[in-house]
């Protein structure tokens, strides 16, 4: 699928397919695209001239990328861009932080034991990486892990996992970072159903991790692959993709409520034809863009709408920005309470 460059609500960017990479945070987005030796971290603007910073290199082979911020303090550029390469399938994949205010990227080390799935997915905390190993194995065959590294030279604080961890259960097959919490995916964990999926919510207590509670689907059904991805949305929203339910696939909301992540409301696709919906989710200031796989792998392009109410639903529009016409609903849209 060729790129498309989409008008966003806030400004112009170029969304690559879905093998390529994208993160959006501080208002900055970063993305990378195979083939392409650039890594690029583009502002938001509704207007132009939009600040770009490219890192020009051998960055073809680039897994995964996240926005992180400076330990530098605020300055002109948001902070650092991790990136995740894999230039050798049976090997571990390596992490470099590329820093717009220093020339040469640090290159983390590759803990001792990595497996071939390191790096599928990364994060930032509060002076910490987290990098993704969802078939790591533990004393439990593939289980899934996480390496919580130093952020400044990379040595490893701590290895989680999930005290009900299982057996293939792909703990750490999709990772997002909030303020106050982490949510960690294992779309494969028995909960309660074969292959049903879960997600394992952590709380950050200064630098350390500390285990909260597992979310399951608010209609737990079997394969439905529940925790595939996870996108904290605003402060208060978590979007979990299920591409294995419903027929089609799904996206499941929860909202934080009184310190407790709650099962809100699931949205489908909004065509029948759709399929494997929710395996991919990029939240990109007001739009949101979930991933399908019919027949092969595109982005669904979805714009929030404020209505009377203050409300806020996201409603799908075509690459025009008009709204796609839909021949089948979800229990709701994505809003909050009361949408």
């Amino acid at each position: 699928m060729s790129d498309l460059e989409l008008l966003t609500s806030e400004y112009r960017f170029q969304l690559h397919s879905l093998d390529g990479c994208i993160d959006s945070r501080f208002g900055w987005v970063a993305s990378s695209a195979p083939g392409d030796p650039r890594v690029i971290l583009t502002r938001q603007s509704r207007s132009a001239p939009f600040e770009v910073c490219q890192w020009q290199g051998d960055y073809e082979s680039v897994v995964s990328l996240t926005i992180g911020c400076s330990s530098q303090g605020q300055n002109h550029w948001p902070g650092i861009v991790a990136i995740c390469q894999r230039h050798d399938s049976s090997a571990a994949a390596t992490i470099s932080v590329l820093d717009p205010t220093v020339s040469r990227p640090q290159i983390l080390p590759t803990p001792t034991g990595a497996a071939e799935s390191y790096g599928s997915s990364i994060a930032q905390g509060p002076n910490r990486w987290l990098v993704c190993e969802p078939t790591g194995i533990t004393d439990i065959s593939f289980s899934g892990k996480v390496w919580v590294l130093n952020a400044t030279d990379g040595s490893v604080q701590e290895i989680l996992v999930p005290d009900c961890a299982g057996p293939f259960d792909m703990f750490g097959n999709d990772i997002s970072a909030h303020a106050k919490y982490v949510a960690i995916g294992a779309p494969l964990q028995d909960q309660p159903l074969l292959d049903c999926g879960a997600v394992h919510i952590y709380r950050w207590s200064d630098d350390v991790l500390e285990p909260m509670e597992m979310l399951i689907s608010g209609f737990p059904e079997a394969n439905g692959w529940f925790g595939s991805t996870v996108q904290f949305l605003d402060d208060d929203l978590l979007l979990v993709g299920a591409p294995g339910a419903g027929g089609s696939g799904l996206v499941e909301v929860f909202q934080l409520d009184e310190g407790r992540w709650k099962f809100k409301n699931r949205y489908f696709p909004p065509r029948s034809t759709v399929s494997r919906f929710g395996f991919a989710i990029a939240s990109i200031g007001s739009d949101l863009f979930i991933g399908e796989k019919s027949p092969v792998p595109s982005w669904v392009h979805f714009r929030r709408e404020k209505n009377c109410d203050d409300t806020n639903p996201f409603a799908p529009i075509d690459l025009k920005g008009l709204p796609i016409s839909q021949d089948r609903n979800g229990d709701s849209g994505i809003g909050r309470a009361g949408s």
